[in-house]
Protein backbone atom coordinates (compact mmCIF):
# COMPACT_ATOMS: atom_id res chain seq x y z
CA UNK A 1 0.00 0.00 0.00
CA UNK A 2 2.79 2.39 0.78
CA UNK A 3 4.67 1.81 -2.63
CA UNK A 4 1.13 2.53 -4.15
CA UNK A 5 0.40 5.29 -2.71
CA UNK A 6 3.79 6.29 -2.78
CA UNK A 7 3.57 6.14 -6.85
CA UNK A 8 0.27 8.33 -6.82
CA UNK A 9 2.02 10.68 -5.19
CA UNK A 10 4.72 11.00 -7.84
CA UNK A 11 2.71 12.03 -10.33
CA UNK A 12 1.40 14.43 -8.32
CA UNK A 13 2.77 17.31 -10.53
CA UNK A 14 0.24 15.94 -13.23
CA UNK A 15 -2.78 17.17 -11.10
CA UNK A 16 -3.49 13.65 -9.49
CA UNK A 17 -3.23 11.90 -6.25
CA UNK A 18 -2.01 14.02 -2.92
CA UNK A 19 -2.09 17.68 -3.76
CA UNK A 20 -2.24 21.05 -1.62
CA UNK A 21 -5.31 22.32 -1.73
CA UNK A 22 -6.24 25.23 -4.14
CA UNK A 23 -8.92 27.11 -3.37
CA UNK A 24 -9.77 28.32 -6.81
CA UNK A 25 -9.74 25.24 -8.14
CA UNK A 26 -10.98 22.50 -5.46
CA UNK A 27 -13.65 24.67 -3.39
CA UNK A 28 -16.73 23.64 -5.58
CA UNK A 29 -15.64 20.04 -5.47
CA UNK A 30 -14.98 20.09 -1.80
CA UNK A 31 -18.43 21.46 -0.83
CA UNK A 32 -19.52 18.55 -2.97
CA UNK A 33 -17.22 15.91 -1.44
CA UNK A 34 -18.80 17.19 2.16
CA UNK A 35 -22.08 16.74 0.91
CA UNK A 36 -21.57 13.32 0.14
CA UNK A 37 -19.68 12.13 3.02
CA UNK A 38 -21.57 14.04 5.83
CA UNK A 39 -25.01 14.87 4.12
CA UNK A 40 -26.66 12.56 7.92
CA UNK A 41 -25.16 15.24 9.90
CA UNK A 42 -25.44 18.64 7.77
CA UNK A 43 -28.38 20.54 10.21
CA UNK A 44 -29.34 23.97 8.12
CA UNK A 45 -26.60 25.69 9.36
CA UNK A 46 -24.40 23.14 7.78
CA UNK A 47 -26.36 22.81 4.38
CA UNK A 48 -25.68 27.16 4.50
CA UNK A 49 -22.48 26.49 4.96
CA UNK A 50 -21.83 24.34 1.85
CA UNK A 51 -23.98 26.50 -0.39
CA UNK A 52 -22.27 29.70 0.19
CA UNK A 53 -18.92 27.47 -0.56
CA UNK A 54 -20.51 26.40 -3.78
CA UNK A 55 -21.57 30.06 -4.19
CA UNK A 56 -17.60 31.60 -3.75
CA UNK A 57 -16.05 29.06 -5.50
CA UNK A 58 -17.15 30.83 -8.83
CA UNK A 59 -15.36 34.14 -7.70
CA UNK A 60 -11.90 32.78 -8.19
CA UNK A 61 -9.97 36.20 -8.27
CA UNK A 62 -11.00 36.40 -4.90
CA UNK A 63 -10.42 33.07 -3.63
CA UNK A 64 -7.17 33.51 -5.18
CA UNK A 65 -6.83 36.56 -3.17
CA UNK A 66 -7.68 35.06 -0.28
CA UNK A 67 -5.07 32.71 -1.09
CA UNK A 68 -2.40 34.97 -0.66
CA UNK A 69 -4.30 36.50 2.54
CA UNK A 70 -3.61 32.92 3.75
CA UNK A 71 -0.30 32.74 3.21
CA UNK A 72 0.41 35.92 4.91
CA UNK A 73 -0.79 34.31 8.06
CA UNK A 74 -4.63 35.57 8.12
CA UNK A 75 -5.80 31.59 8.72
CA UNK A 76 -8.36 31.01 6.11
CA UNK A 77 -7.64 27.74 6.07
CA UNK A 78 -5.39 24.92 4.00
CA UNK A 79 -4.60 21.74 3.47
CA UNK A 80 -4.91 19.07 1.07
CA UNK A 81 -7.26 17.01 -1.41
CA UNK A 82 -6.76 13.50 -3.11
CA UNK A 83 -7.91 14.01 -7.08
CA UNK A 84 -8.46 11.29 -9.81
CA UNK A 85 -9.24 11.93 -13.17
CA UNK A 86 -9.18 15.53 -12.27
CA UNK A 87 -11.51 15.62 -9.39
CA UNK A 88 -11.39 15.80 -5.78
CA UNK A 89 -12.29 12.31 -4.45
CA UNK A 90 -10.66 13.40 -1.08
CA UNK A 91 -10.02 16.54 1.41
CA UNK A 92 -8.75 17.46 4.75
CA UNK A 93 -8.54 21.17 5.86
CA UNK A 94 -6.09 22.72 8.85
CA UNK A 95 -6.87 25.97 10.15
CA UNK A 96 -4.93 27.74 12.82
CA UNK A 97 -6.53 26.69 15.92
CA UNK A 98 -5.17 29.57 18.15
CA UNK A 99 -3.09 30.10 21.10
CA UNK A 100 -3.78 27.63 23.81
CA UNK A 101 -2.71 29.52 27.66
CA UNK A 102 -0.93 26.04 28.06
CA UNK A 103 -0.06 24.16 24.78
CA UNK A 104 0.96 26.83 22.78
CA UNK A 105 0.42 27.25 19.45
CA UNK A 106 -1.83 24.53 17.11
CA UNK A 107 -4.05 23.53 14.23
CA UNK A 108 -7.38 22.57 13.62
CA UNK A 109 -8.30 19.65 11.20
CA UNK A 110 -11.68 19.58 9.85
CA UNK A 111 -13.82 17.92 6.86
CA UNK A 112 -11.78 14.73 6.84
CA UNK A 113 -13.84 13.51 3.77
CA UNK A 114 -12.90 10.25 0.87
CA UNK A 115 -15.79 9.61 -1.31
CA UNK A 116 -17.18 6.42 -0.90
CA UNK A 117 -16.15 4.79 -4.13
CA UNK A 118 -11.99 5.27 -3.31
CA UNK A 119 -12.07 3.88 0.51
CA UNK A 120 -10.03 1.95 2.26
CA UNK A 121 -6.81 2.78 -0.22
CA UNK A 122 -4.76 4.61 2.69
CA UNK A 123 -6.17 8.16 0.80
CA UNK A 124 -6.81 9.43 4.03
CA UNK A 125 -4.13 8.21 5.88
CA UNK A 126 -1.76 10.56 3.19
CA UNK A 127 -3.77 13.16 3.75
CA UNK A 128 -4.11 13.55 7.17
CA UNK A 129 -0.08 12.14 7.27
CA UNK A 130 0.35 15.35 5.24
CA UNK A 131 -1.72 17.64 7.39
CA UNK A 132 0.39 16.80 10.37
CA UNK A 133 3.74 17.22 8.53
CA UNK A 134 2.02 21.11 7.29
CA UNK A 135 1.33 21.94 10.79
CA UNK A 136 4.71 21.18 11.60
CA UNK A 137 6.32 23.24 9.41
CA UNK A 138 4.20 25.46 10.34
CA UNK A 139 5.48 25.68 13.71
CA UNK A 140 2.69 24.04 15.18
CA UNK A 141 2.66 21.83 18.45
CA UNK A 142 -0.48 20.07 18.59
CA UNK A 143 -3.58 19.30 16.40
CA UNK A 144 -6.75 18.94 17.73
CA UNK A 145 -10.01 17.76 16.09
CA UNK A 146 -13.52 16.37 16.65
CA UNK A 147 -15.10 13.05 14.95
CA UNK A 148 -18.57 11.36 15.36
CA UNK A 149 -18.36 9.06 18.28
CA UNK A 150 -19.94 6.10 16.01
CA UNK A 151 -17.60 6.84 13.13
CA UNK A 152 -15.33 3.52 14.38
CA UNK A 153 -13.43 3.83 10.92
CA UNK A 154 -12.06 7.30 11.41
CA UNK A 155 -11.53 6.86 15.33
CA UNK A 156 -8.98 3.56 14.56
CA UNK A 157 -7.50 6.56 11.78
CA UNK A 158 -6.86 8.35 14.20
CA UNK A 159 -6.35 6.04 16.87
CA UNK A 160 -3.34 4.86 14.49
CA UNK A 161 -1.76 7.62 13.83
CA UNK A 162 -0.68 8.68 17.41
CA UNK A 163 -4.12 11.11 18.36
CA UNK A 164 -5.05 11.07 21.76
CA UNK A 165 -8.98 10.55 23.15
CA UNK A 166 -9.97 13.25 25.68
CA UNK A 167 -14.00 13.73 26.37
CA UNK A 168 -17.22 12.65 24.50
CA UNK A 169 -19.33 15.51 24.07
CA UNK A 170 -22.89 15.92 23.51
CA UNK A 171 -24.71 18.74 21.46
CA UNK A 172 -28.54 18.53 22.44
CA UNK A 173 -31.35 20.82 20.91
CA UNK A 174 -34.54 22.54 21.87
CA UNK A 175 -36.97 23.86 18.67
CA UNK A 176 -38.58 26.36 21.18
CA UNK A 177 -38.26 27.04 24.91
CA UNK A 178 -41.78 26.95 26.02
CA UNK A 179 -43.74 25.50 29.04
CA UNK A 180 -40.54 24.24 30.70
CA UNK A 181 -41.57 21.43 33.45
CA UNK A 182 -38.84 21.50 35.35
CA UNK A 183 -38.48 20.34 39.35
CA UNK A 184 -39.91 22.75 41.31
CA UNK A 185 -37.06 22.11 44.09
CA UNK A 186 -34.80 24.48 42.92
CA UNK A 187 -30.73 23.38 43.34
CA UNK A 188 -29.34 24.89 46.52
CA UNK A 189 -25.95 25.87 45.17
CA UNK A 190 -24.86 29.47 44.75
CA UNK A 191 -25.26 30.69 40.76
CA UNK A 192 -24.26 34.00 39.84
CA UNK A 193 -22.19 36.06 37.02
CA UNK A 194 -18.81 35.42 36.47
CA UNK A 195 -17.03 38.43 37.94
CA UNK A 196 -13.72 39.96 35.57
CA UNK A 197 -11.32 39.06 38.17
CA UNK A 198 -12.90 35.19 38.05
CA UNK A 199 -11.05 35.03 34.55
CA UNK A 200 -7.84 32.55 35.63
CA UNK A 201 -10.39 30.65 38.06
CA UNK A 202 -12.19 29.94 34.79
CA UNK A 203 -9.90 28.88 32.92
CA UNK A 204 -8.08 26.54 35.14
CA UNK A 205 -11.89 24.90 35.27
CA UNK A 206 -13.01 24.93 31.55
CA UNK A 207 -8.89 23.78 30.38
CA UNK A 208 -7.61 21.99 32.92
CA UNK A 209 -10.38 20.18 34.75
CA UNK A 210 -13.65 20.20 32.62
CA UNK A 211 -12.68 20.50 28.48
CA UNK A 212 -9.16 18.79 28.90
CA UNK A 213 -9.75 18.83 24.91
CA UNK A 214 -9.59 22.33 24.46
CA UNK A 215 -12.64 22.30 21.66
CA UNK A 216 -16.41 23.43 21.97
CA UNK A 217 -18.69 23.28 19.13
CA UNK A 218 -15.60 21.74 16.88
CA UNK A 219 -13.10 24.46 17.45
CA UNK A 220 -10.26 25.00 19.56
CA UNK A 221 -10.49 27.12 22.42
CA UNK A 222 -8.50 30.27 22.33
CA UNK A 223 -7.08 32.00 25.63
CA UNK A 224 -9.50 35.13 23.90
CA UNK A 225 -12.18 32.79 24.61
CA UNK A 226 -11.56 32.87 28.71
CA UNK A 227 -10.91 37.27 28.73
CA UNK A 228 -14.16 39.37 28.55
CA UNK A 229 -14.03 41.41 25.29
CA UNK A 230 -13.70 45.28 26.48
CA UNK A 231 -16.46 46.21 23.14
CA UNK A 232 -18.90 43.86 24.54
CA UNK A 233 -20.59 46.42 26.73
CA UNK A 234 -21.29 48.59 24.05
CA UNK A 235 -22.33 45.93 21.75
CA UNK A 236 -25.12 44.35 24.76
CA UNK A 237 -26.26 48.59 24.73
CA UNK A 238 -27.07 48.25 21.01
CA UNK A 239 -28.95 45.06 20.94
CA UNK A 240 -30.37 46.10 24.00
CA UNK A 241 -29.63 42.88 25.93
CA UNK A 242 -26.51 41.28 26.43
CA UNK A 243 -25.11 38.78 23.79
CA UNK A 244 -22.83 37.13 25.88
CA UNK A 245 -23.41 36.23 29.29
CA UNK A 246 -21.29 33.59 31.48
CA UNK A 247 -22.34 32.13 34.64
CA UNK A 248 -20.32 30.24 37.29
CA UNK A 249 -20.84 27.78 40.74
CA UNK A 250 -18.33 29.12 43.19
CA UNK A 251 -17.22 26.22 45.11
CA UNK A 252 -18.65 27.10 48.81
CA UNK A 253 -16.00 25.23 50.37
CA UNK A 254 -12.98 26.68 48.64
CA UNK A 255 -12.67 30.25 48.24
CA UNK A 256 -11.54 31.46 44.53
CA UNK A 257 -12.40 28.07 42.97
CA UNK A 258 -14.93 27.22 40.37
CA UNK A 259 -16.80 23.96 40.06
CA UNK A 260 -18.82 24.72 36.59
CA UNK A 261 -19.28 27.40 34.41
CA UNK A 262 -22.15 28.01 31.84
CA UNK A 263 -21.83 30.47 28.51
CA UNK A 264 -24.76 31.69 26.82
CA UNK A 265 -24.28 33.21 23.53
CA UNK A 266 -27.37 34.94 21.85
CA UNK A 267 -25.97 33.74 17.95
CA UNK A 268 -28.97 34.98 16.04
CA UNK A 269 -32.68 36.10 16.38
CA UNK A 270 -34.36 33.85 18.73
CA UNK A 271 -31.54 31.43 18.36
CA UNK A 272 -28.93 30.78 21.70
CA UNK A 273 -25.97 28.50 22.13
CA UNK A 274 -24.93 26.93 25.54
CA UNK A 275 -21.81 25.37 26.39
CA UNK A 276 -21.95 24.25 30.33
CA UNK A 277 -18.49 23.25 31.85
CA UNK A 278 -18.34 20.89 34.82
CA UNK A 279 -16.31 19.71 37.25
CA UNK A 280 -16.05 15.72 37.08
CA UNK A 281 -15.67 15.58 40.76
CA UNK A 282 -18.33 17.69 41.74
CA UNK A 283 -20.72 14.76 42.90
CA UNK A 284 -23.81 16.28 44.22
CA UNK A 285 -26.97 15.48 41.29
CA UNK A 286 -28.42 19.23 42.53
CA UNK A 287 -25.11 20.70 42.00
CA UNK A 288 -24.53 19.71 38.42
CA UNK A 289 -27.77 20.79 37.54
CA UNK A 290 -27.81 24.49 39.36
CA UNK A 291 -26.30 26.33 36.25
CA UNK A 292 -28.94 24.56 33.93
CA UNK A 293 -31.52 25.49 36.22
CA UNK A 294 -30.89 28.59 36.90
CA UNK A 295 -30.66 29.75 33.04
CA UNK A 296 -33.66 27.08 31.25
CA UNK A 297 -35.87 28.29 34.27
CA UNK A 298 -35.59 31.92 33.51
CA UNK A 299 -37.88 33.94 31.12
CA UNK A 300 -34.84 35.14 28.87
CA UNK A 301 -35.26 32.39 26.53
CA UNK A 302 -38.79 31.69 26.33
CA UNK A 303 -39.50 30.30 23.14
CA UNK A 304 -35.91 30.51 22.15
CA UNK A 305 -34.22 27.98 19.80
CA UNK A 306 -31.72 26.84 22.01
CA UNK A 307 -28.77 24.12 21.11
CA UNK A 308 -26.39 23.30 24.27
CA UNK A 309 -22.81 21.16 24.04
CA UNK A 310 -22.02 19.29 27.27
CA UNK A 311 -20.07 16.09 28.56
CA UNK A 312 -21.86 13.27 27.38
CA UNK A 313 -23.34 10.44 29.41
CA UNK A 314 -23.56 13.05 32.67
CA UNK A 315 -27.12 11.26 33.88
CA UNK A 316 -28.43 14.17 35.87
CA UNK A 317 -27.62 16.93 33.44
CA UNK A 318 -29.32 14.43 31.11
CA UNK A 319 -32.44 14.25 32.75
CA UNK A 320 -32.69 17.95 33.26
CA UNK A 321 -32.37 18.57 29.44
CA UNK A 322 -34.98 16.39 28.60
CA UNK A 323 -37.49 17.41 30.83
CA UNK A 324 -37.03 20.88 29.08
CA UNK A 325 -38.01 19.80 26.04
CA UNK A 326 -34.33 19.29 24.45
CA UNK A 327 -33.09 16.40 22.25
CA UNK A 328 -29.85 14.71 21.53
CA UNK A 329 -28.65 15.00 17.96
CA UNK A 330 -24.53 14.39 17.72
CA UNK A 331 -22.02 12.64 20.03
CA UNK A 332 -18.54 13.95 19.80
CA UNK A 333 -15.13 12.69 20.28
CA UNK A 334 -12.49 15.21 21.18
CA UNK A 335 -8.93 13.90 20.05
CA UNK A 336 -5.28 15.67 20.29
CA UNK A 337 -2.31 14.71 18.53
CA UNK A 338 1.23 16.27 19.70
CA UNK A 339 3.52 17.74 17.12
CA UNK A 340 6.64 17.68 19.59
CA UNK A 341 6.26 13.76 20.20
Amino acid sequence: MAAALARRQSVSRRGEGLQPTCLSRDLYQIAELIEICFSSHLDSNGQAVIREMKALSHLWPLLALLELLDRAAFGLGTGYVWREQRRVVGNVSLYRGGIHPWLGKGWLIANVAVHPDYRRRGIARAMMQASLDMAREMGGRWVALQVEAGNTEALALYDGLGFERYETLAQWECGGLYNLSLSSDAPQWPVRRRRPDEAAAETELVLRVARKGGMIWSRPLDRTDLLDSPFAPLGDWLEGQARKERWVLPDPFWAGRLLGSLWLERVSWRRAQLSLFLDPALADPAGRCALLHHVLSSSALEGWIVRLETAADDEPVEQLLQAAGFRQVRRLVQMRYSLEQ
